[in-house]
């Protein structure tokens, strides 16, 4: 590679300095701002601005994964609603079931009359065993649904 050749790629690869800004009031009274200097009076320098803090590319990055947090965080504040939700649902079909559940128990517990009452109004007759078995399966269920 030749010398002048790597000079150019050298400078052209080195980011370029902000140029310098002059700022001087003419002879009108006219505040003027230029990267050349006047040809005489009175003259004031003007800093170039900063360059930036942090690469910009960085900062969208950052500002991305923050949205993300707040993103997932909503995810997780609507899930745990719906999970809430669920619980007190089942909650509440447990408290019906032991209800149900102990209103059976104490119906067989009963004794006396082995007629048992059914959903649609027609009544059926136990033997002692049958109700046996209903009382202990009652039982379970109070067992079950009352905790």
């Amino acid at each position: 590679m030749k010398p002048p050749l790597l000079l150019a790629l050298l400078l052209t690869a080195v980011p370029a300095a902000p140029a310098q800004v002059y700022r001087w009031v003419d002879e009108n009274g006219v505040t003027v701002y230029s990267t050349t200097p006047p040809p005489s009076g009175e003259v004031q320098r003007i800093k170039p601005p900063p360059p930036p803090a942090e690469d910009p590319g960085l900062l969208q990055r950052r500002m991305e994964a923050q949205h993300q947090a707040v993103e997932d965080l909503l995810e997780d504040r609507e899930l745990a609603r719906q999970q809430d939700a669920e619980e007190r649902l089942r909650r509440t079909t447990q408290a019906s079931n032991c209800q149900a559940a102990r209103a059976n128990l104490e119906r067989l517990s009963a004794g006396g009359s082995r007629l048992m009452r059914q959903p649609d109004g027609s009544y059926l007759r136990f033997s002692e065993e049958e109700r046996q078995q209903r009382v202990r399966e009652a039982q379970d269920q109070v067992g079950r649904y009352c905790r």
